[in-house]
């Protein structure tokens, strides 16, 4: 291959990156969870929460808007919902809550495997917390 040919097919990827990103710049929320939570294996903390997601769109990065620490969950189930509100679902037990699904809107959301630990007497119950779209980085 040429040096030309080279260069142009990694700034055609960069392109079509940059681009996707962009698609995904539009789904942003930001949600006060009052309780703390987990996500791929990591607990956060009771807080303030923006979720957006990564430039690829494969993951959501999870940034507590105080602390600036945060996880990232990959997305892998889209799903589809009768709700357009912005919204995280979490399953919750007596060993606390984990991420059950995520929603941008009706047409923009995604269910996570969640495993609470749950005691023998206990049943699982869910937690929503409605979030707002937010602009911007």
């Amino acid at each position: 291959m040429t040096k030309n040919l080279s260069r142009t097919l990694i700034l055609t990827a960069a392109a079509l990156t940059l681009g996707a990103g962009a698609a995904y710049a539009q789904d942003r929320m930001n949600a006060k969870i009052p309780f703390s939570f987990r996500i791929t294996g990591t607990e956060l903390p009771a807080g303030n929460y923006t979720v957006a997601p990564l430039a690829s769109g494969s993951a959501m990065l999870f940034r507590n808007v105080e602390t600036g620490k945060g996880a990232a969950v990959l997305v892998r189930n889209p799903a589809s919902s009768a709700n357009g509100a912005p919204r995280l679902v979490f399953i919750c037990g007596g060993g606390g809550c984990s991420l059950a699904s995520l929603w941008f809107s009706a047409d923009r959301g995604w269910e996570f495997r969640s495993e609470p630990r749950l005691k023998d007497i206990e049943k699982e119950r869910l937690a929503t917390i409605y979030g707002h779209r937010s602009k911007g980085q």
